[in-house]
């Protein structure tokens, strides 16, 4: 029997190469599907954070514009020992890509001065601050129509957007919605993003309890090449490592099975050359090949057996032969010689010598 450490089997280890050929392009799907979502959320996540400064900056101004001073609480009734009041992201997984925005083109009859003051006090920093991020932002009142925007489209309102009409309602929305532009796509190392999908976040701004407006930001999301490319010395080192450690497991699997079966191979040769015995370590090997070397040992100890059998007998043969036929060599010698000068009774004990040695 084989001391030797078994592997899985041959039929576990094919069905298992089988089965991570079948995994790796789904896992690739998932992969790509849980990277672009990823993608999605770190874009939301940049707007809310941008929509809160915009949002509390918007409110002061207002504020200051109707004459009061300081701030008051912006925490939820009820929630006074809540330090922290965090906006989390909602897209996700489940998360359905919408159709392009539609238009719009409903108009406000009548503003609020004070919101229009408001608002027009706040829009050269949206305009500064688009320079550099890129974000569309709009601020809208308390019926969802533009105070102040960076897209030229005061007056607008926007209450029948689906997001736009949550924030109205006090909850935080957002949504995910293709991207159609006519300009041609920028290359990786632009600043602008070449994504296909374009996010709407609505936040609301509050005092006292109450809606006091709604700030609405759009940008393209990142993409997942200009992510990579952005990312990409990192991921040439990963990507060698990956390379590296699955080129070892590849040579430690090809190893697994061609290398006892290459000393299998080898024993059987030194056995036909007329070796007595080979090496019967066959080291890490799938479970048919030690069973086959554990066969191959068994049928090897009997062909032995049988040959030291046949050996044996044929020298026990030759010896039992070896007298009589000597005896009748001699005896048709004498007789061949001395046939002439001997008795009838001589030739007959010689003829019964050589009957007997026969017999």
């Amino acid at each position: 029997m084989n001391n030797s450490r078994r592997l899985p089997s041959l039929r576990g280890l094919l069905l298992g190469v089988s089965v991570f050929a079948l995994v790796i392009p789904l896992v690739a799907v998932l992969t790509q599907r849980i990277y672009d979502t990823y993608l999605l959320r770190q874009t939301e996540r940049q707007l809310i954070a941008q929509s809160i400064v915009i949002g509390e900056h918007w409110r002061e101004v207002f504020r200051q514009v109707r004459g009061k001073g300081g701030s008051d609480s912006i925490r939820p009734p009820g929630k006074t020992d809540q330090r922290y009041v965090p906006i989390e992201p909602v897209i996700d997984l489940t998360t359905r890509v919408l159709p392009p925005q539609p238009e719009v083109s409903e108009q406000a009859a009548r503003f609020d001065p004070l919101v229009l003051e408001a608002g027009r006090r706040v829009e050269p920093l949206l305009e500064r601050s688009q320079i550099f991020n890129l974000s569309a932002v709009r601020i809208l009142d308390n019926r969802g129509c533009v105070v102040a925007t960076t897209r030229g489209e005061r007056g607008l309102c926007l209450g029948a957007l689906p997001e736009v009409r949550s924030a109205l309602n006090g909850a935080y929305s957002s949504r995910a919605r293709q991207r159609i532009s006519d300009e041609p796509k920028p290359a990786v190392t632009d600043l602008r993003r070449r994504g296909e999908v374009r996010i709407f976040t609505a936040l609301t701004v509050k005092e006292g309890g109450r809606v006091l407006g709604i700030v609405r930001i759009s940008r393209t999301s990142l993409d997942a090449l200009t992510s990579l490319w952005l990312n990409r010395k990192g991921l040439i080192a990963v990507a060698g490592i990956t390379a590296t450690l699955l080129l070892g497991i590849s040579l430690l699997s090809a190893r697994a099975i061609a290398s006892p079966l290459q000393r299998l191979t080898r024993r059987a040769t030194a056995i036909a050359d007329g070796e007595a015995n080979g090496s019967k370590a066959l080291g890490w090997a799938p479970h048919e090949v030690i069973v086959l070397g554990e066969a191959f040992d068994t049928m090897t100890q009997k062909l032995q057996e049988r040959a030291r059998y046949i050996s044996e007998f044929a020298s026990n043969v030759s010896h039992e032969l070896k007298t009589p036929l000597t005896g009748i060599r001699g005896a048709a010698e004498l007789l061949r010689e001395k046939w002439t000068d001997m008795s009838d009774a001589q030739r007959a004990r010689f003829l019964s010598n050589i009957d007997e040695d026969a017999k």
